[in-house]
């Protein structure tokens, strides 16, 4: 799968899709990342080929620290081209990252919070360095915060899906 994604390079490896976020300086979720997103998961979604998406940072001390306050209305647009017109948001968006039918994982080394947690809760196995710093903005918070919020995810020791939409607890990952 060949994309040119200005904010998320990517390099196919098998069935491998290495998708690296690189919005310099603090990778902010601004409406250039939201686009470029929403063109990768619709790519992903439409290929048969692709069965696993990682996702990492370019800057190892950031993930997605917080959403760029002064481009709301553009990257709020640029998410309802992929959430759908019912739902312009960022909590849809990620909702179609949890639904891929490929298997998500996030590598986070750095800084993630907010919006950028919700990203991580999203994908389907999350890998954290002993570095992590990451926080979910709370109800008293001056900020939106996402419309779908996948409560019943938090960051602990993941499950494993198969291809085959089996789950196994964490202990037993290694089960075939």
């Amino acid at each position: 799968m060949e994309l040119s994604l200005p904010t998320i390079p990517t390099r196919t490896e098998g069935h491998v899709l290495y998708a690296t976020f690189s919005a310099p300086p603090l990778n902010l979720i601004g409406p250039e990342v939201v686009r470029d997103l929403v063109q990768l998961i619709t790519a992903v979604d439409g290929d048969d080929e692709v069965r696993v998406v990682v996702f990492d940072s370019a800057d190892p001390d950031f993930l997605f620290p917080h959403v760029d306050l002064t481009k709301v209305a553009e990257y709020t647009a640029e998410a309802g081209k992929g959430a759908g017109p019912d739902d312009a948001s960022l909590g849809m968006l990620f909702r179609r990252v949890s639904e891929l039918s490929a298997i998500t994982v996030v590598k986070v080394t750095g800084r993630v919070r907010g919006a950028g947690s919700e990203f991580a809760l999203a994908c389907d196995l999350r890998y954290a360095s002993r570095r992590r710093r990451s926080g979910t903005a709370g109800s008293t918070a001056p900020c939106p915060t996402p419309s779908w919020t996948p409560s019943s995810t938090a960051w602990r020791p993941a499950s494993r899906r198969s291809p085959q939409g089996r789950c196994w607890p964490p202990r037993s990952a290694s089960t075939p």
